[in-house]
């Protein structure tokens, strides 16, 4: 689901201390979502 900048934002630094998953955003304008990928 897209989401407003702001609320990727905290998705990228709640979890950006997590050993298991790292996140990224995809899409482009309005449309940018965050996927949360498992490290291997």
């Amino acid at each position: 689901e897209p989401m407003p900048p702001h609320e990727r934002r905290i998705i990228h630094m709640t979890l950006r201390d997590d050993q298991d998953v790292y996140t990224e955003s995809t899409g482009e304008g309005k449309r940018r979502k965050v996927r949360i990928i498992p490290k291997k």
